[in-house]
């Protein structure tokens, strides 16, 4: 159904909706004129019933179904909203609830790009095994030393986690397949949580927990579990700017152009 309400008549069509209650005409908020109620009676969506004395207002199917195709519609900014929102707070509840999952899980799946625009996210490539890179051998017999560095050891911008002290420069680091890294990370995790899930870890706890491992690495391997849902994993940003330290903004991954500073897993 495709009719256009006023903002004062959507919020009151939300008010029974969210809410769940039928109220007497009186108590129906926001206030409605004759003039506002006339076209949501005539087009069905709302019906009056005598209870006694009191004409109560109920929503009917036709209701609904105008609510679900007009979840975007405009909305009176009116001391009535609240009573809308203390609904929609409720129901969100029982959502979460019912799913088992949290409200940093359900806020981020809201942020993450649709089918149509996760190009730009770009999902990240696999860690490269020596040797894979164009141009370079690796192992041989003859020239056992010539294992070439994984292009993300090569390309660690300046500002990333330095080498450890006691590793040569010229060391090459261990690969670890993506299974083994989703792994350690999740141990890191649960090592920084205490052993809990579902509680906040500061991206750089990660980064001292796994210190081995370079950045790049282990920023592509946080957006793929989350993009993939490994382990419920979560990336989500420190909303207050003054809880942010330098080292909080060092580890933070970019996802979908917003700064993630702290991670969330499953236990």
């Amino acid at each position: 159904m495709d009719m256009t309400l006023s903002p004062n008549q959507v919020l009151a069509i939300w008010n029974l909706l969210f809410t769940g209650e039928e109220p007497k005409l009186a108590k129906w908020k926001p206030a409605l004129t004759s003039e506002e109620r006339r076209p949501l009676l005539e087009a069905g969506l709302v019906e009056m019933e005598r209870r006694g004395r009191s004409i109560h207002v109920l929503l009917t199917e036709k209701g609904w179904a105008w609510a679900a195709a007009h979840l975007d519609a405009s909305v009176a900014e009116s001391p009535a909203a609240a009573h809308a929102l203390a609904g929609v707070l409720r129901a969100l509840k029982r959502h979460l609830d019912h799913h088992q999952t949290t409200l940093a899980q359900f806020l981020a799946d809201l942020s993450e790009p649709s089918p149509q625009r996760s190009l730009a996210l770009e999902e990240p490539e696999p860690l490269e095994e020596p040797g894979d890179v164009e141009g370079e051998a690796g192992p041989t017999a003859e020239n056992p030393s010539s294992s070439a560095l994984a292009p993300s050891i090569l390309s660690v911008e300046p500002g990333d986690r330095p080498l450890e002290p006691d590793r040569p420069a010229d060391a090459a680091v261990p690969s670890l397949s993506v299974t083994d890294l989703a792994g350690r990370i999740r141990s890191a995790y649960l090592n920084a949580s205490g052993g809990s899930g579902n509680v906040r870890v500061r991206l750089s706890q990660l980064h001292q927990l796994l210190a081995d491992i370079p950045k790049k690495d282990l920023d592509a391997q946080l957006v793929r579990m989350q993009t993939q849902g490994q382990y419920g994993l979560v990336l989500w940003s420190l909303d207050d700017p003054f809880d942010i330290r330098p080292e909080d903004e060092a580890a933070a991954v970019s996802v979908a152009g917003i700064r993630r500073h702290i991670v969330y897993m499953e236990a």
